[in-house]
């Protein structure tokens, strides 16, 4: 990986700078791990019309030789910036900023590294309690033998016969991970003391990492009498990586500064927005990989980030201790206080009602996948709540219709909201010199801190999961109050 890049500021007129920049990013190949210079295979897309006829058609298949190349093109990309600042009244008290970017990111390796595929060696995982045929893990490698007289027979996808067996892949014109941001901002100062600014910032990302089992199909267990033969039959999950993911945020924010001559400043933020995306993060194993409702249709189920923060008011404050003493003991214990301060009031964060539960209970869209949502309630897709809902019940199971055996319900994705935060925390420090630590000189810092001062009890989302005898109540909390004490060094 490099990244070789030009940025420079250009003086357009005593009250204009603009700010220009270009970068190039180069991520190379990706590329599998080579076990004992053995590249090990992926499962490869076939011929097909459609993404499902792809998946169906699809085997295992070596790519790049012993280089173990997994993808067709090299993963790069032009970053050009640009970037403002405009003096409007010509006399330092009222500015205008704002830029443009674009930045591509590296995949992480743990993304796209695969180790168990066939053919190898595997061994067998019966259960009971499982009336399926029994299932098979792998091991591979001069260290890991398979047991004596034991014989694997391939098929002609590359899988094992007698067992559909888990495979995993990569899309092999996978681009890099592609976000575009741009902001505006307007700062004002009035007098020496106060400050006021706002500011509004947007991204839109696409190209995002999406992976998820691929061989199923919503219907199939209806289609099949409660029995999953796959997409493509020679497999049981596949889960399969490709760059079809976008996210989307639109945010605003207010902050007023204020700074006192007594060594007393303080500030307000009130931070406002959105932020979506179709799924918020990833994982690397090929049965419900990244909740994906449905694997042919990713984009149906764009909604809320799991992250996102719709309000969030944040106050915060510095004192610096004054005392009559400049010079002498008392100065050095008594002088280089400082009390300082830190609230957040904030929204709740989004999450799914959805259900666990296999079919025929669950699993509404039968489509193997334990993760379902039900029919929107009567009350809509939004409540509003008191912590005490949380912990006696916000909603009944059976406030949530059911959907249509072999159809998705259409309540969607995070649309309602969790508990609030509320959180004050506050810190003591002091600095002392100490220039007899070293022949530069050293600093010594005490700090004690609070973290949630007042003990609020912070609730957790609210159990979510229909097939959870606790379904609709918080029973855990965040951020209970603690204290800590620290010495810092610096020299």
């Amino acid at each position: 990986y490099f990244a070789p890049f030009v940025q420079d500021d250009w003086k357009i007129t005593p009250r204009l700078t603009l700010n220009l920049g270009l970068r190039y990013d180069y991520f190379g190949h990706l590329a599998s791990i080579v076990n004992d210079r053995i590249p090990i295979g992926k499962f490869t897309l076939g011929e097909g019309s459609s993404f499902a006829e792809q998946v169906a058609n699809g085997s295992m298949e070596l790519r790049g030789g012993d280089k173990g190349y997994q993808t067709s093109r090299i993963v790069d990309g032009w970053a050009p910036r640009i970037g403002f600042g405009w003096d409007i009244f010509g006399n330092g008290t009222t500015a205008l900023r704002g830029g443009y970017g674009i930045y591509y990111n590296r995949l992480a390796n743990e993304a796209y590294r695969v180790e168990v595929n066939p053919p190898r060696w595997v061994d067998p995982s019966i259960s009971i309690f499982d009336p399926t045929p029994p299932q098979f893990s792998y091991a591979f490698g001069p260290n890991f033998q398979p047991p004596p007289n034991f014989t694997v027979q391939i098929n002609e996808r590359g899988g094992i016969v007698g067992t559909r067996v888990s495979a995993q892949g990569l899309d092999p014109f996978l681009d890099p991970p592609i976000t575009h941001n741009w902001m505006v901002s307007l700062q004002r100062t009035l007098g020496s003391n106060l400050f006021l600014e706002a500011d509004y910032a947007g991204t839109h990302s696409d190209k995002l990492y999406v992976l998820t089992d691929v061989n199923r199909f919503a219907g199939e267990l209806v289609k099949n009498n409660g029995t999953l033969t796959r997409l493509n039959p020679f497999f049981g999950g596949v889960s399969y990586g490709r760059s079809i993911g976008i996210a989307d945020s639109h945010y605003g924010s207010f902050m007023v500064a204020k700074r006192y001559s007594r060594g007393l400043s303080l500030r307000g933020i009130f931070t406002f927005g959105k932020a979506t995306d179709l799924n918020s993060s990833f994982c690397t194993g090929p049965s419900g990989c990244g909740l994906v409702l449905d694997a042919l249709d990713v984009a149906a189920q764009k909604g809320r980030a799991d992250f996102n923060v719709a309000r969030r008011l944040t106050l915060d404050s510095v004192f610096e201790i004054p005392v009559p003493w400049k010079e002498g003991v008392r100065s050095k214990v008594l002088g280089g206080w400082r009390f300082s301060t830190i609230a957040i009031f904030q929204g709740g964060l989004p999450f799914s009602v959805y259900t666990s539960a296999p079919f025929p209970n669950g699993d509404f869209n039968a489509d193997g996948l334990n993760w379902d949502f039900p029919e929107a309630p009567g009350f809509g897709n939004h409540v509003s709540a008191t912590r005490s809902d949380f912990l006696k019940g916000l909603f009944k199971v059976s406030d949530f219709p059911l959907p249509t055996v072999g159809q998705q319900g259409n309540l969607g994705r995070n649309t309602f909201d969790g508990p609030g935060l509320a959180n004050v925390n506050v810190n003591f420090s002091k600095a002392t010199k100490m220039p007899w630590f070293s022949s530069e000189g050293a600093s010594l810092e005490f700090r004690a801190e609070i973290f949630n001062l007042f003990n609020r009890v912070n609730l957790g989302q609210p159990v979510a999961d229909l097939s959870s005898g606790l379904f609709g109540r918080s029973v855990s909390q965040d951020l209970p109050r603690a204290v800590q004490f620290g010495l810092h060094l610096s020299f």
